[in-house]
């Protein structure tokens, strides 16, 4: 049978590993020019100024939150856990500096693993094609998260073929995939899972061995949580708390978050998938160790192929190519320890990058060869090995670069004066917190830092119960109103969530209003709250006629009834059994609620079906800074009152038609302001 890895010489046959192998002392030389090359082409570095804008400011909160009393599973509760702050690290107190440490150290880790697999590989040819495919992959960006699994990926990979030392290296495994556990929940819960599959790969023949390695691996596991728990969550009821919330956010955030803007997201990821599952499944075949490797990392692949699909936006879906290619790069050093082939390897990794490239995952144009050409080089490694040496020069550079982004989140100077005189401490709402170090006032988080992430009812109720609580709320709040096709997924701001903004009505009074292009209110912690209680009045069945998976075959709308209250309506939509298997493989795709104004006026807003169980106001909703304002004074603009609603988008088909409509009455309006019109 013909071989495609060897070719006739003089009658004898030499393998392409033989023909691309060197003698021993070159081929120790090319081993420690590329081992080099890779050590300063990774070089670690992440130094980026305090900016404004969604991301930037829950970066900031994490490392503010490290410098402060507040607990997580406390105070805060959130997917990333307290060592989020090392993922997106801030000149924060010594944040940056702690930041530098962790990197450095887990640079000499990734380092040391590599090296452990080219110094035992005898043909050179897996070396290179595992160090290019891996720069490709950096290139392609390959964020910090997914390069910490990289890391547990290629020693849990090296565990398999130590004879001594074993022990040692899952110990330190388990304490590091407990680690990642505080970083950022999801990547501790892909982390137990490759080390305990991996663990199993050899059960059938040396189930001692394997035992071994599970009680290693536990306990140092177990020996880092004790170490991390009373330092980062002071109490284990604390770390229980964060726990339970994370595995909340992290199991609905497939429904809450869906959001598309590709339509060819999912046909391309899933070609990866079955890529992936045919290379794995011939390896099986071929009784390949690489084959069992390849079984050991499923449940990471899967997590990846959610990450970059529930979002699908492009740049999620280039992280979870980039990371699909690193791990097929891991591969070839897998098979060079066997000395197994490597073209169905290479062939997974040219189809996996063609789809990259070719669909627009990724865009080509000069940017992809130039930044693969500067990474092979070690461009990006040199600029961060310049950026350390210089430490000093380099937090100068983010002072000045933070303060001039900052700019453009200033608030009223009369505003920062009141605050600064009432000594009172601030959150911002929804989610542009950059304001608060951008006017230097005291910020009180509230437990999930931007409110668009309070997409449950419990969380929802977590945080309406802090800002009730005196002792936690801040006592004012500046509230920045955008219209909903510049909020987080064009969701309704007053619905996000429900009961925290009818909390926020009774406990807060307007005590300012900046009408300009970038509007906010200033709220004031009111002296004594002005409760509101909800009496329903009506329950009905939502028609047929007014939900549609095609908003443009709907036919009728749904009356809204206009009272003198408040106005507050709750939907009781509810996942069908498919609906919730499709939530778990993949997502449910977005439900949207459009509303018909007084005045003729139309918005389409992204429904949050767990939020909509709860009763939100639905009468007036503000389409400007002074319709909001009014609105806390129980009196909204008559041209903005709500006259109709309808249902459509593509998830209407996982959820039960049997939609029912309750209305309430908020008894008890707060008084109106005293000089606000």
């Amino acid at each position: 049978m013909w071989n495609p890895r060897a070719e006739v010489c003089n009658g004898t046959v030499k393998t392409w590993g033989t023909f691309l192998s060197l003698h021993p002392v070159p081929r120790g030389v090319c081993v420690v020019f590329l081992l080099a090359l890779l050590t300063v082409q990774s070089f670690p570095g992440h130094y980026l100024p305090i900016s404004t804008s969604l991301d930037p400011g829950y970066q900031w909160a994490f490392n503010y939150v490290d410098n402060s009393s507040f607990i997580f599973g406390k105070d805060v509760v959130y997917t990333y856990g307290p060592l989020g702050y090392l993922v997106w690290p801030l000149d924060v107190g010594n944040n940056l500096w702690h930041s530098v440490l962790f990197r450095l150290i887990l640079h000499l880790i990734f380092i040391g693993a590599v090296a452990f697999f080219a110094f035992r590989i005898q043909e050179i040819h897996y070396i290179v094609f595992f160090f290019l495919g891996y720069i490709l992959s950096a290139a392609l960006k390959l964020t910090f998260e997914y390069q910490l699994m990289m890391i547990l990926i290629l020693w849990a990979g090296a565990s398999i073929f130590m004879r001594r030392g074993q022990a040692m290296v899952h110990f330190f495994a388990g304490g590091y995939a407990a680690m990642l556990l505080l970083t950022k929940f999801n990547s501790g819960i892909a982390a137990i899972s490759i080390l305990l599959l991996v663990s199993l790969i050899e059960i059938r023949t040396e189930w001692k061995k394997v035992l071994t390695s599970l009680l290693y691996m536990g306990a140092g596991y177990i020996f880092a949580m004790l170490v991390f728990i009373p330092v980062y969550f002071r109490s284990a009821a604390n770390f229980l708390s964060w726990l339970h919330q994370s595995w909340m956010v992290a199991g609905d955030y497939s429904e809450a978050m869906s959001y598309s803007t590709f339509d060819w997201g999912l046909t391309a990821s899933l070609a990866c998938l079955v890529v992936y599952a045919v290379l794995c499944i011939w390896l099986l075949h071929k009784r390949s160790a690489t084959g069992l490797f390849m079984v050991a990392l499923a449940v990471t692949v899967f997590f990846a192929f959610k990450h970059g699909n529930i979002r699908q936006v492009g740049m999620a879906l280039a992280h979870m190519f980039s990371f699909y290619l690193a791990i097929l790069s891991v591969l070839t050093l897998i098979a060079g320890m066997r000395r197994e082939s490597i073209w169905g390897i290479l062939g997974a990794y040219l189809i996996v990058l063609t789809i990259t490239v070719s669909l627009g995952v990724y865009p080509v144009d000069r940017s992809l060869p130039a930044q693969f050409k500067k990474d092979l080089l070690g461009g990006t490694g040199i600029k961060n090995i310049e950026a350390l040496i210089h430490f000093r020069e380099t937090r100068g550079r983010l002072a000045r670069e933070s303060q001039k982004r900052l700019l453009t989140d200033r608030i009223l100077p009369a505003w920062i004066e009141e605050i600064k005189n009432a000594q009172a401490t601030v959150d911002v709402i929804p989610w542009e917190i950059s304001m608060l170090p951008a006017n230097g006032l005291t910020y009180v988080p509230n437990p999930v830092f931007q409110l668009f992430e309070a997409y449950t009812p419990s969380l929802d109720a977590r945080v309406a119960a802090h800002f009730t609580d005196a002792t936690k709320a801040p006592g004012y709040i500046i509230w920045h109103f955008e219209p909903a096709e510049y909020n987080v997924d064009n969701r309704c701001p007053l619905w996000d969530p429900p009961l925290t903004i009818r909390t926020l009505f009774q406990y807060y009074s307007v005590t300012g209003v900046e009408a300009s292009s970038y509007a906010k209110l200033l709220l004031k912690r009111r002296e004594q709250p002005s409760l509101e209680t909800m009496q329903p009045f009506e329950t009905s069945a939502m028609p047929a006629s007014a939900m549609s998976v095609d908003s443009r075959l709907l036919t009728e709308t749904v009356s809204i009834p206009e009272v003198n209250e408040r106005l507050y309506m709750s939907l009781d939509i509810r996942l069908t059994p498919m609906g919730k298997l499709i939530k778990f493989l993949y997502r449910v795709p977005p439900v949207y609620l459009h509303i018909v104004h007084q005045d003729g006026g139309a918005e389409r807003f992204h429904l949050i079906p767990a939020l909509a169980r709860e009763p939100m106001i639905i009468d007036y909703l503000p389409r400007d800074i002074e319709g909001l304002a009014r609105l806390f004074s129980g009196k909204g603009k008559p041209e903005d009152r709500c006259i109709g609603f309808t249902l459509s988008g593509p998830g209407l088909r996982f959820y039960a038609r049997d939609i029912r409509i309750t209305w309430y009455k908020g008894m008890e309006p707060p008084e109106p302001l005293q000089g606000h019109k």
